[in-house]
């Protein structure tokens, strides 16, 4: 893959203020509804939140998301592959905090171990403007970061041949996204 990200952006975020993303998205039981706060997609500090787009898609799939405040974040989750709105199934990243750098972890949907290692960022802190995203791809499974400045290179990839199926994308935060 050349670039990242290839698909486009189905949701910018501008608009006004609202507790939900409204009706295109579902929250995941169990979560919050990221809001719009500020035209960016914004969790409470410290509250979970979680939402599914409502459409299904082919089974390569990119998901992605930019930060909007870097010294707001905490952590960061991009699902793709989930098989419903109500997932059961899927792949979840979690990017959060390690050490020394931030880190992506993959695991399937509803797990608590992750399936590889983690991959580093290689980055301490976020800032405004980083791009994060992970990329489905047949049995590739690639977590991309891009710095305020340059587009977004691969960090790694996993590969999985546990889910080959369409599906559905989700974005989680407790942070801002824009």
């Amino acid at each position: 893959m050349a670039s990242f990200p290839s698909t486009p952006l189905l949701d910018d975020f501008q608009r006004r203020d609202n507790h939900t993303l409204g009706s295109r998205y579902a929250v995941i039981s169990g979560y919050y509804s990221l809001a719009i706060m500020g035209r960016a997609a914004a969790a409470m500090a410290g509250v979970p939140a979680f939402n599914v787009w409502r459409i299904k898609y082919r089974v390569n799939q990119q998901v992605w998301v930019q930060i909007k405040d870097g010294d707001n974040v905490e952590r960061v989750w991009l699902a793709v592959r989930l098989n419903s709105v109500t997932p059961t199934d899927g792949y979840l990243c979690v990017i959060a905090p390690g050490t020394p750098h931030w880190q992506g972890t993959l695991y399937r949907w509803g797990g608590t171990t992750p399936l590889y290692a983690p991959l580093s960022l290689g980055v301490s802190a976020l800032a405004s403007g980083d791009l994060l995203g992970l990329d489905a791809h047949d049995r590739q499974l690639t977590l991309w970061y891009g710095a305020t400045s340059g587009a977004a290179a691969a960090v790694g990839t996993w590969t999985d041949a546990g889910l080959l199926e369409r599906g559905y994308i989700g974005i989680g935060a407790q942070a801002k996204l824009s």
